[in-house]
């Protein structure tokens, strides 16, 4: 199934995990998440993403500042990684990604719903439950435009999630 701006999200219940990556105590998963509960007070934007892929790997910062750019915005920012929980939680602490990671595990029916043929690939689901975006790979444009959403929710005006200093490109597959 293709999945286009327009339709309904595939709902899900997913682990939400927390923790570190070198295997403490604190190494847990903690609830189970589903796209209803994201969208409950706003729009949710899915990154979903593998620990190895350099594409997300160098997108994950980028996302990350997005999150910390708009606390306030309503929108659910979350990572949705086809990994085991130890993978995840290394991906996490690598790339210092704070946003909660859902885990998505073989045989990755939630991937499979969404129709990812690679990763990252980016969905940006509305309070409905209706997809609105849907960015493949990184694309620098498509993102600066969820990046404007998001802040116009916020109230401000989009706030660089990447400095003029920084070699953005414009597209980098995935």
């Amino acid at each position: 199934m293709t999945l286009k701006p327009g339709d309904l999200a595939p709902d899900f219940e997913l682990q939400w995990i927390t923790g570190d990556a070198e295997g403490g105590d604190s190494e847990e998963v903690s609830e189970l998440r589903s796209l209803r509960s994201l969208v409950k007070d706003g729009p949710a934007l899915l990154a979903f993403v593998k620990e190895g892929c350099p594409t997300c790997e160098y997108c994950l910062p980028l996302v990350e500042r997005i999150r910390r750019n708009y606390p306030k915005s309503g929108v659910s920012i979350v990572a949705i990684a086809q990994e085991s929980m130890f993978a995840a939680l290394k991906l996490a602490e690598d790339w210092e990604i704070q946003m909660p990671i859902l885990l998505d595990q073989n045989p990755y029916a939630v991937s499979e719903e969404y129709g990812i043929r690679f990763v990252p690939t980016f969905f940006y689901v509305g309070e409905d439950g209706r997809i609105r975006d849907i960015v493949e790979s990184f694309a620098r444009e498509e993102l600066k435009a969820i990046n404007a959403k998001i802040a116009r929710l916020s109230g401000l005006d989009p706030i660089p999630f990447f400095s003029a200093e920084e070699d953005v490109p414009p597209f980098r597959p995935g």
